[in-house]
């Protein structure tokens, strides 16, 4: 959300010329996630199928898979940083 609030288009004309810069750099945050972890797939990141009441009060049940997940939230959150430092 920070990168579409940085370098989002400002207005709804422009068609998807407009947009492809932003889909460049979320494409660039996508990738570093991927090399990170391997997926961006929820299910396939916590081993559970989310999709299901009961694996989701496991999950929310389990500090330790909670930290985990922060601490992806965390690291995502420091690279949107760097990202918009290096684009300024």
């Amino acid at each position: 959300m920070a990168l579409g609030m940085n370098y989002g288009r400002q207005k709804l004309e422009g068609g998807l010329e407009a947009l492809m810069p932003t889909f460049d750099i979320g494409a660039k945050l996508v990738d570093r996630f991927k090399q990170e972890y391997g997926t961006t797939n929820c299910c396939e990141l916590v081993g559970r199928d989310l999709s299901k009441a009961e694996e989701v009060e496991a999950f929310l049940a389990a500090p330790d898979e909670m930290e985990k997940c922060f601490q992806r939230c965390k690291k995502t959150a420091g690279w949107v940083t760097e990202i918009i430092s290096e684009l300024g």
